[in-house]
């Protein structure tokens, strides 16, 4: 499964996965996530039996306690930190 905000790069991976042979069983683009969100996207990869990894390609993540975190005392803590815990807690392998 191949889950990406970017047209360019999904055209440019699924480019090279046929160059390599590598199968891309389902791709979902959520453009400017005017209608469907990549977290849309992910909620109906969760459901399906046959997915065992997801490549995803993000831009931004909403994340929903960001805006009451900010009033927090805790808030100093960068979205960074936070985002690489959630992902650590959620077995989300990061890509730099």
């Amino acid at each position: 499964m191949f889950v990406a905000q970017s047209g360019n790069l999904w055209m440019q991976l699924l480019a090279f996965a046929k160059e390599e042979d590598i199968g891309i069983r389902t791709f979902g683009g959520s453009g400017n996530e005017a209608m469907i969100t990549i977290e849309d996207y992910m909620e109906c990869f969760e459901l399906d039996d046959m997915t065992k990894t997801v490549v995803m390609y993000s831009e931004s993540i909403k994340m929903a306690g960001a805006s009451a975190a900010a009033s927090h005392t805790g808030s100093m803590a960068s979205n960074i930190n936070i985002f690489e815990t959630a992902c650590k807690q959620a077995g989300v392998i990061q890509a730099q």
